[in-house]
């Protein structure tokens, strides 16, 4: 999409971590701050030596136009709200929209569970949208999200070659 800012997240941590939050400072060609903005994600959870994506939506900004920019991250205590293991993914293009099916192997019930997907044309992310489910899902059992092709700033169908799932965060409690 159009001055999307897509930002690869790595648990190097023998544990699991929660991402409060990411912010990232944009800066200018000369190393001056242009632009502060946080993720359009908050509270992700990262499951030891996982990774995870977290984006910045560029459809009123284009951030490619800053070639510098750092990052800050905000660590969330670790939550009994939350599951940090035990989630497995599965995706199918059905052709018109990504069917992830999320299943539950963590002991616990999951009131809601989020993913996130990145959309590939060759090796450039073309894309990124994000699925939602809020179904009671037991342990064992699976939740169902379906995540929309992604679009640009006319909301036109953006074309991709191949596309991954990753795994943001399962609620066990409202």
């Amino acid at each position: 999409k159009y001055g999307d800012f897509v930002i690869k997240v790595t648990n190097n941590n023998e544990g699991a971590v929660c991402l409060s939050s990411i912010t990232t400072v944009f800066k200018d060609s000369n190393g001056d701050f242009a632009i502060s903005k946080k993720s359009d994600q908050s509270f992700v959870c990262i499951p030891a030596k996982g990774v995870t994506y977290v984006y910045n939506w560029g459809y009123k900004e284009n951030y490619a136009q800053y070639p510098i920019y750092e990052f800050s991250c905000e660590l969330a205590n670790i939550s009994d709200d939350f599951v940090y293991n035990g989630i497995e993914i599965k995706s199918n293009n059905t052709g018109s929209q990504i069917a992830v099916t999320l299943t539950n192997n963590s002991g616990e019930t999951i009131k809601s569970a989020s993913v996130i997907v990145l959309y590939y044309k060759g090796n450039d992310i073309v894309g990124v949208e994000n699925g939602y489910s809020d179904a009671t899902v037991a342990n064992g059992s699976n939740a169902y999200i379906n995540v929309d092709y992604p679009k640009d700033s006319k909301y036109n169908t953006v074309s991709f070659d191949k596309y991954e799932v990753y795994y943001t965060q399962a609620s066990i409690s409202f």
